[in-house]
């Protein structure tokens, strides 16, 4: 279990640092010192979220989805009387004598989840756990930052915008200047301990009927975590606060999550030929890329949640495969059960829902012998500020990952896709890939 901050955020960058140049344009909007508006402190608590910032204004005011919580003097709020794991967007707003808006800079931040919170994993000594973690976000006209709970044993992270690598940073801070929506994705990974390899180890060669190389080793000793963002700012200009409270009341009616696995090519070679199977020599793949409305898969799930009538839907499809010989001749079609995939209702209300999909499907052939393809996540969907999701889980690394939502029945939007590191990854001793995902 990694270590829980009690404050999600404890920073103090220059308004140069973090918010960027701002020009000689905004000069007129600075108070009577020398500094901007800007966010030094989020503290996050189970029913509370408490606010600080710098500046030299005269006054200033806080809006929580949309509604005014404080006006006055003060670098520093708190607004209790919240519940647990509850997201609130806040507008913070430095104003002069007249109440005119000098400068204004937004948060966006979770309270801190019950306790009581059960794990996802069943060995909780044994992998770090994503489900609690809830990233907070605060951005002005020009900049953005994003702030995390510290994962032990993680000290770096890539950077991913749209599945582009743009970098790597230290610790669970990231920063840029520049306002766009965008789908970040930030991913660590963990050394497992040297009793977990020589498991590794032992399994592969009983598998695999031989010694794992040292470029084998090294990819397989590793868990990996993402955090994932998908970041939509509010457009602030030419809009009033009135207009920015109408917009915090808009509510989704409907959420839907498709989570689908495949082999990106069109054959896969059997391992188990010709030592343990003289006339296979191919799977059969999907041959295709990443896409949400693509029918070619190995196994797909979808659940959808209407709000205004607790109405939770799952469905779930296995597709066939096939087996090939040597020459690319089809040998036989089979299809794997589906008994271990399924859906667990955890609650529904008229503005919220939690669940957990699981999913575990053997490979048709041989099945005291071949992997299943594993992976599990619970959804906590809410229906305020438009439609709020977390997605926390786990999935094999093999084959390839891909899991989609959609809003009032929009379209499809990536939570994550994950290219196939290897089919040695399906094999359960292996280490597998965490997320946590939010909006």
């Amino acid at each position: 279990m990694f270590p829980k901050k009690s404050r999600i955020m404890s920073f103090a960058l220059s308004a140069t640092l973090f918010f960027g140049v701002l020009g000689t344009a905004n000069a007129e909007n600075k108070g009577n010192g020398s500094e901007f508006l800007d966010i030094t402190n989020v503290s996050r608590f189970e029913n509370a979220i408490e606010l600080t910032w710098s500046g030299d204004y005269d006054k200033y005011e806080v809006f929580a989805n949309g509604e005014s919580i404080y006006k006055g003097k003060d670098n520093k709020f708190k607004q209790e009387g919240l519940k647990a794991d509850t997201p609130v967007e806040y507008l913070v707003v430095a104003l002069d004598d007249n109440d005119e808006i000098l400068d204004k800079v937004n948060v966006e931040a979770y309270t801190l989840a019950e306790k009581q919170n059960k794990r996802l994993m069943a060995n909780k000594d044994e992998k770090q756990q994503l489900d609690s973690i809830r990233v907070t976000t605060i951005y002005k006209r020009d900049s953005l930052k994003f702030d995390w709970d510290d994962i032990a044993g993680i000290e770096e992270y890539e950077v991913y915008k749209g599945n582009e690598k743009i970098g790597t940073i230290k610790g669970s801070q990231y920063s840029e200047e520049g306002l766009n929506e965008g789908h970040y994705e930030f991913v660590g990974k963990i050394e497992v301990d040297d009793s977990k390899k020589e498991i590794i180890r032992e399994e592969a060669k009983q598998q695999l009927q031989r010694e794992l190389t040292e470029e084998e080793e090294e990819a397989l000793f590793y868990e990996y975590y993402s955090i994932i963002k998908s970041f939509t700012p509010n457009s602030e200009e030419g809009k009033s606060i009135a207009s920015r409270a109408a917009l915090a009341d808009d509510t989704a009616y409907s959420i839907n999550l498709k989570y689908m696995t495949f082999i990106p090519t069109q054959y896969v070679e059997n391992p188990y030929y010709p030592t343990a199977d003289a006339t296979v020599k191919y799977f059969n793949g999907n041959w295709r890329g990443f896409n949400p409305n693509s029918y070619e898969y190995k196994t797909r799930t979808e659940a959808q949640y209407i709000f205004s009538s607790k109405s939770l839907d799952f469905s779930k499809s296995v597709a066939s495969s096939k087996f090939y010989d040597s020459d690319k001749k089809l040998q036989y079609t089979r299809t794997a059960s589906d008994t271990g995939i399924y859906l667990s209702d955890k609650g529904r209300s008229n503005t919220s829902a939690k669940f957990v999909v699981y999913h575990n499907c053997e490979i048709p052939y041989y099945e005291a012998i071949t992997p299943a393809i594993d992976y599990n996540y619970t959804a906590e969907l809410k229906s305020e500020k438009g439609g709020k999701i977390v997605v926390y889980g786990s999935h094999d690394k093999a084959p390839s990952h891909e899991l989609y939502y959609k809003i009032n029945g929009g379209s499809y939007r990536p939570i994550f896709q994950h290219e196939i590191v290897d089919f040695k990854y399906l094999f359960g001793v292996y280490p597998s890939w965490s997320f946590n995902f939010s909006n």
